[in-house]
């Protein structure tokens, strides 16, 4: 990730808290962070042929863009409810 001097503050800041250097908060950050490369977009289709739903995805977590009914086939372990029609998800079975 790009250096700038709110992130070095950042990591510094996590680093006196955790108790850790800051080369163990940036690898711990990259775990639980947006992974570095672009998102991966998706388009579902509904039976019909419509627009149903848009992904948003990373490695194993994302957002959904579309109806509550909209049931995702990857089947997340976690999936929480922002505002209408805007869902976060992690993991998948």
């Amino acid at each position: 990730m790009p250096q700038t001097e709110d992130r070095k503050r950042f990591l510094e800041t996590f680093s006196k808290v955790w108790a850790v250097s800051e080369e163990e908060v940036e690898l711990r950050l990259r775990t639980i962070a947006p992974d570095m490369k672009p998102p991966i977009i998706g388009f579902w289709r509904s039976s019909e042929g419509g627009i149903q739903a848009v992904t948003i995805n990373w490695y194993i977590y994302g957002a959904i863009v579309g109806p509550e009914s909209f049931k995702p086939q990857w089947e997340p372990w976690y999936q929480r409810k922002l505002t209408d029609g805007v869902y976060l998800w992690h993991g998948y079975k």
